[in-house]
């Protein structure tokens, strides 16, 4: 009947009634379509997280497919359930995560019991040509109707580890399938699906425990690198985290304020069974490296395996650093970060790794020569930065492992944490005094060929001098060695032959930038006065250069607005006036007036942009920053800065109030 009010419609040659007649052939054909019978749907379902969801939709996935509820994606599968009839079969590309995460323990087991999973391929990563699909990790799976029997197999090919799509299709047509009854996947840790077999002598977690850490709730407050501080003391502890790569003694280079986290709004304090004890620390990513635990606070992307027994942490460390632990745990869950969940979930045959241990050496006491770790004693020759280690021992930064009785290094430190690297106020230059220091350090094996291989190391040429380096490359290799928070600072005139000096952050209080400001680089200007005077050439560019210098750090001094320090979690009374700094706020807040003035040799990489998370509701008066158009948005915003005025004004306030 359409057809043929269709050919009418033609015959009248009307042009709007042809749109229409365009449309309604398109809705017929549709029809025709939509009223056969399939036997297989194939798609790649649409992606959405349940954290991305709104409500409305949040909330129907939740009421009608709560076992595929955590991506749209699973809950398509779910879904697609109804579509299978008898002798029909689904194939669907969705997140791969479904195939072992917890969270879809339920959803696997309806599949193993009540469909038949025919084939599963691990497609991985850089599964799609698109970039709008970067980071999806995806798996391709084929499911029929009805309920598996005891001969029936999943097939399956895993290509995950191809580098390219190309590379992956290539692999899908010629490598070697894998196959494994589908029933023997109800056996598995949480139904894992996987062609490959899971079975065990026994479960890790029949012999040891895995353990979540700390979750902070706000690191930028309550989590600094040790070095930040002149010494580890007050509420401050060591704070273990993830490794970046496997070594006995790893990822100790933060510390965390503990008593601020105990009543953080927002923390979540976990972990506590293995605190005090020794261990497995994991890093959750790619590589999954370890590092041994000995019993400190660790943070909450840092999983701790405790064993039961303390006797088999040899066995343990052997296993956990092996490319067995890697692939079993790869295999029961290939995501890129691992939770601790299924750590204890993996084969683990004791006595078989028992025998390995007790045939290697044994496991140290806790040692590091990296200056980064805070079991580093500040020894210099050991050392895996030498020079780095020396300027800072030059400056007089002590470890907090260095041995508490001073040592001949010691008589050698700078009294006020100030060294110029030209001869300024009667002192020699920096680099005499350091090549002082190496000589001390080193003693009789001390030579030309030393120094030599101590500049090489760093990556200077050949004819390198200690001057050059200190004046061109000590900073930025330091900023990058101590991770962007520096806390040896070179502060210069932008002249290479002008005024430069290294500071010891820990000692520059607001009288010791006094003296650096009007004592140290006032007789610089003195002198290159002087020498404009008589005539010295480039003295009056050395000159002024210095006296610019000194414009800035008198702004720093006063630390009016933008060269102040603004603390975003203190109260508006409570922040600093003047160059006041608590080094518990930590370098990347207190570092902020010396690079908005342009004053360090190199600026390290740190930004003040909005951190993670929302802050409870605070004060107007107290926190403005918190809040916008007369709303309170508790955006942890950095990017704000404060006047003199306005701080003493609410310190006015609060004492009235009090």
């Amino acid at each position: 009947m359409l057809k043929e009010a269709l050919a009418k419609e033609k015959v009248q040659q009307n042009a709007d009634a042809a749109a229409v007649a365009v449309a309604a052939q398109g809705i017929t054909k549709a029809a025709e379509l939509l009223s056969r019978t399939y036997t297989l749907v194939a798609t790649n379902v649409p992606y959405l997280g349940r954290g991305e969801q709104a409500e409305l939709l949040y909330d129907f996935c939740e009421r009608h497919y709560s076992a595929g509820k955590g991506d749209i994606a699973t809950v398509f599968l779910e879904r697609s359930f109804n579509w299978i009839t008898q002798n029909s079969a689904i194939a669907l590309v969705t997140p791969w995560n479904w195939l072992f995460l917890t969270t879809y323990t339920s959803l696997r087991q309806t599949v193993l019991r009540t469909k038949r999973l025919r084939f599963v391929v691990r497609l991985g990563e850089k599964a799609f040509e698109s970039p709008q699909a970067a980071g999806a990790f995806a798996a391709l799976t084929i499911l029929q109707s009805g309920a598996a029997n005891d001969r029936s197999l999943v097939s399956g090919v895993d290509v995950s580890e191809q580098p390219t799509t190309s590379v992956k299709a290539q692999h899908l047509a010629s490598d070697v399938i894998e196959c494994i009854a589908q029933k023997k996947l109800l056996s598995n840790p949480d139904h894992v699906i996987s062609t490959r077999p899971l079975s065990a002598v026994s479960l890790l977690g029949s012999n040891a425990q895995c353990y979540q850490g700390t979750s902070t709730g706000d690191n930028p407050r309550h989590v600094i690198c040790f070095w930040e501080l002149p010494r580890l003391e007050g509420s401050w502890e060591p704070f273990q985290v993830a490794p970046e790569e496997t070594a006995f003694f790893y990822g100790r280079h933060l510390i965390v304020r503990w008593d601020e986290v105990e009543k953080a709004e927002g923390a979540a304090i976990r972990g506590e069974p293995a605190w005090c004890r020794r261990g497995i620390a994991i890093g959750q990513m790619r590589s999954l490296p370890a590092t041994l635990y000995t019993g400190n606070r660790f943070s909450n992307t840092t999983p701790v395996i405790i064993p039961d027994n303390e006797q088999n942490l040899p066995a343990l460390w052997h296993f956990c650093t092996s490319s067995d632990f890697f692939n079993a745990l790869r295999t029961l869950n290939p995501k890129l970060s691992v939770d601790n969940g299924y750590v204890g979930k993996i084969a683990f045959d004791l006595s078989r790794w028992t025998a390995i241990a007790e045939a290697a050496a044994p496991i140290p006491e806790p040692y590091s020569d990296d200056p980064t770790q805070w079991l580093f004693k500040g020894d210099i020759t050991s050392s895996t930065d030498h020079l780095q280690v020396a300027v800072a021992r030059l400056l007089g930064y002590r470890w907090p492992e260095q041995p508490k009785e001073h040592d001949s290094i010691d008589t050698l430190a700078d009294k006020d944490g100030i060294v110029c690297i030209p001869a300024v106020r009667g002192e020699r230059p920096a680099s005499e005094r350091l090549l002082d220091l190496l000589r001390t350090a080193y003693g009789s094996q001390w030579c030309e060929a030393v120094l030599h291989k101590l500049l090489t190391d760093v990556g200077c040429r050949p004819g390198t001098s200690i001057d050059d380096w200190l004046r061109d490359k000590f900073f930025e290799q330091h900023c990058k060695r101590f991770h962007n928070r520096p806390f040896i600072w070179h502060i210069w005139d932008a002249r290479r032959d002008g005024f430069s000096c290294l500071v010891n952050y820990h000692k520059l209080n607001h009288k010791r930038l006094e003296t650096l400001t009007y004592s140290y680089l006032q007789d610089w200007i003195t002198a290159q006065t002087a020498a404009a005077k008589s005539g010295k050439l480039g003295a009056d560019l050395r000159l002024a250069a210095a006296q610019e210098l000194q414009n800035k750090l008198k702004l720093i001094l006063e630390a009016d607005a933008p060269y102040d320090v603004f603390v975003r979690w203190k109260p508006i009374h409570e922040q600093p006036i003047g160059w006041q700094p608590d080094p518990n706020d930590g370098v990347r807040v207190n570092i902020r007036p010396f690079m908005t003035a342009d004053v360090l040799r190199k600026n390290p990489n740190i930004s003040w942009k909005e951190d993670r998370g929302k802050e409870p509701e605070w004060d107007k008066d107290k926190f403005p920053w918190f809040w916008k158009d007369g709303e309170f948005t508790g955006d942890r915003i950095n990017d704000h800065h404060l006047t003199n005025a306005q701080k003493r004004a609410a310190r006015e306030k609060a004492e009235a109030a009090k």
